[in-house]
């Protein structure tokens, strides 16, 4: 039988033999396709990529992470297409939609004014999915305040006039004021 020691040792020396043939990958042009509003120069800083450095997995997944952190990108894609003179890496984005229009119906406790000043959303700032799970809860955050605890919000998001941009609409059941 073989013992764990023995199968152990066995990947061990198959690990060194292969890192021993690894081929180092180094980076000789970092490119940026897909953003529209954001700048590149943002983009090659949160990637910590450079011409010259040397690439590897854990680097790629640091600079996806790094990207997304900067809450612009709904998609993020890295990949490396090898040359003679090295690796040029192609930085794929995909942005969140910029905010067109936001509406606000159904609501009579509060007017349009005052939600959106504690929504802080403005026309022409982009918008993620959690943005918009966060301003259902600072309209049920407001209402319930006021003693309307089971106010319901639901949101949709509406093609804008322009392929980027969309309506945010906020859409509010007030419910009735709980009285104790």
């Amino acid at each position: 039988m073989i013992s764990k020691k023995s199968i152990l040792l066995l990947l061990l020396i198959l690990l060194v033999y292969s890192f021993s043939y690894a081929q180092v990958l180094t980076i000789s042009r970092v490119e940026v396709v897909g953003n529209k509003s954001a700048d590149k120069s943002l983009v090659l800083l949160a990637s910590g990529f450079t011409p010259g450095s040397n690439l590897d997995l854990t680097s790629i997944q640091r600079a996806i992470k790094r990207i997304y952190g900067l809450g612009l990108f709904s998609n993020v894609t890295i990949t490396a297409t090898q040359t003679e003179g090295g690796v040029v890496l192609t930085i794929r984005l995909q942005e969140y939609p910029k905010l067109a229009q936001l509406e606000i119906k159904g609501n009579k406790r509060f007017k349009n004014r005052e939600i959106e000043d504690k929504l802080g959303l403005k026309a022409g700032m982009q918008i993620s999915p959690q943005q918009v799970k966060d301003g259902i809860n600072v309209i049920q955050g407001l209402y319930r305040d006021k003693g309307y605890a089971a106010t319901r919000v639901q949101s949709e998001l509406k093609p804008g006039s322009k392929e980027e941009e969309v309506i945010l609409d906020y859409r509010v059941d007030e419910g009735e004021k709980v009285k104790i």
